[in-house]
């Protein structure tokens, strides 16, 4: 990819580059590596020799010079497909099949500002005290990226369809029932590594008529007091993990379908959605906001 921006005073071009494949383990895994690189260039940057008692830059000043940076990072994902049949027989409900995906990945991120890449450097005040300087910083690339990442992703997708009977025919639901959870890990993080634990579930009724839960758990303790969370795993009394819902979210949508009135060639469509959602992170446990929207 291609970018470019341009004023009357300075120039900036970034080209995006990513090499990705996909292979197969024992046939029914799959493997992605993937690699993406950036390479950015302006025409103008900052530049500044010290800092005073506060930290504070000073002689800060803009150069008109060509300058590049390169930035980027490695992942590794890896998933597979687990199916199972379900033989149900009540009412018209013949069947379901359940489709379980877990999904691991890994990816990389260096710190850029780092004294090994050059970007940023380090300016001095008169007492010895010392400041990173970044010269991107206020440019039309941004900021060095900083904060080295080391994150595990971890997610698994539910994926229920039901085969159904009405009358003498038989039907399909592809998306009877779907429920997706995800979280992450980030070793390079001493404090609060491991990510809230999102779900999603939607569901479908009688063709007219869905159903959204969003949730998000803290696997984190949470100190009521100080209204501030913990840097411990919060475990139950059998000693496993037990997040704290600290979010709700549920939506629900209508579907109105009927002739115009003299016309036979014509649908109407009328959508009616309600959401509610309920903010559960202390201190404000139960704080609440409604919304109806009607198209």
């Amino acid at each position: 990819a291609w970018g470019e921006k341009e004023n009357d005073f300075k120039n900036s071009w970034i080209h995006n580059f990513s090499l990705s494949g996909t292979s197969k383990i024992l046939k029914y895994i799959s493997l992605r590596p993937r690699i993406n690189f950036r390479e950015e260039w302006i025409t103008q940057y900052f530049d500044a020799d010290s800092i005073d008692s506060n930290g504070e830059i000073l002689n800060k000043k803009t150069i008109n010079e060509f300058k590049t940076r390169h930035v980027g990072s490695l992942s590794l994902s890896t998933n597979t497909k687990i199916y199972g049949l379900i033989p149900i027989n009540i009412g018209g409900l013949k069947s379901l099949r359940h489709t379980i995906t877990p999904s691991i990945g890994f990816s990389y991120r260096p710190d850029f500002t780092n004294n090994s890449f050059g970007y940023v450097k380090k300016i001095y005040s008169s007492n010895g005290n010392s400041e990173l300087f970044d010269p991107f910083q206020g440019s039309q690339i941004g900021s060095t990226p900083s904060a080295e990442q080391k994150n595990m992703n971890i997610s698994v997708k539910n994926l229920f369809q039901a085969k159904i009977k009405e009358g003498e025919e038989e039907r399909k639901i592809d998306n009877l029932l779907t429920w997706n959870i995800n979280t992450s890990y980030n070793f390079a993080n001493d404090k609060f590594p491991l990510a809230n634990l999102s779900s999603s579930i939607r569901a479908k009724f009688a063709r007219k008529m869905n159903l959204d839960l969003s949730l998000s758990h803290d696997f984190y303790k949470f100190n009521n007091e100080t209204g501030q969370r913990i840097n411990s795993i919060n475990f139950n009394e059998n000693g496993i993990p037990s997040p704290r819902l600290i979010n709700a979210r549920i939506s629900t949508g209508f579907r109105f379908e009927g002739n115009k009135i003299g016309i036979t060639s014509e649908t109407m469509t009328q959508e009616d959605s309600t959401t509610n959602s309920d903010n559960l992170d202390e201190p404000n446990f139960g704080s609440r906001s409604f919304a109806n929207n009607r198209k």
